[in-house]
């Protein structure tokens, strides 16, 4: 064990984790050595995951006709069903926004210029995530031929509980790992001098998503999506 009198090296470690897709983890990088001995640097990592609490939706209308009014005035008409058939299911109108409207050229199988296609889009979010299948359902019956599905997702209604979570969890980390190393080098840490955060990363372990030409709804899950955080963390000697 070297003595205190010892001039010790700095040691960077950088080992932020990446949480994949599936919720496992990669190896951590190997670590970075430098000369300045004034300190210790550590990134430390954290994580935290929950059950989101919000389903959004996002649907839409489309029309064709040789004339612009016309396919307006379908799409609308379709729309107007879609939204009701989501205030029917309990989602409250301040809920509901409108996200596009188009009026486009349209194009004939072989490529060539035909009639006018409108296109309205809607997104809908629900809190009743349970039910999320059901408002789906409802919707695309709705809205019968002139119906879109778009997308639809998971999400946490506030998800700063989540970022606090692995923001600690994170520091914690970068604390362990420092005094570790500070114990195998006989050096005590002093007070930190700096403290730096990455951007978090929102990693959904689960969506699901439509298409339009689906016959039936099977159920969605919401499983779970989690949020990762690295804190890069400057200790001084004591």
């Amino acid at each position: 064990m070297p003595s205190r009198s010892r001039r010790i090296r700095e040691i960077r470690l950088s080992a932020a984790v990446t949480q994949s897709a599936t919720g496992c983890c990669a190896p951590p990088a190997e670590p970075e050595i430098t000369t300045n001995g004034s300190g210790i640097t550590v990134t430390g990592s954290g994580r935290a995951a929950a059950v989101p609490d919000v389903f959004v939706l996002a649907v839409g209308a489309e029309a064709s006709s040789d004339r612009g009014a016309e396919a307006t005035g379908r799409a609308g008409v379709a729309l107007q069903r879609i939204r009701a058939a989501a205030l029917a299911h309990g989602v409250g109108a301040d809920r509901l926004a409108t996200r596009n409207l188009v009026l486009r050229q349209g194009y004939d199988r072989e490529g060539q210029p035909r009639g006018l296609v409108c296109e309205l889009g809607l997104t809908i979010r629900s809190d009743d995530v349970a039910r999320a299948a059901e408002l789906v359902a409802a919707c695309v019956e709705a809205g019968g031929d002139e119906a879109r599905l778009q997308s639809a997702s998971f999400e946490h209604s506030d998800p700063s509980g989540l970022l606090v979570s692995a923001r600690e969890a994170a520091f914690a980390d970068a604390r362990a790992r420092a005094s570790q190393l500070a114990t195998l080098a006989d050096r005590d840490l002093g007070p930190v001098q700096r403290i730096i955060e990455g951007e978090p990363a929102w990693v959904p372990l689960r969506r699901d998503k439509m298409t339009a030409a689906m016959a039936a709804m099977p159920p969605m899950d919401a499983g779970t999506s989690d949020v990762s955080v690295a804190v890069t963390v400057s200790w001084l000697w004591a």
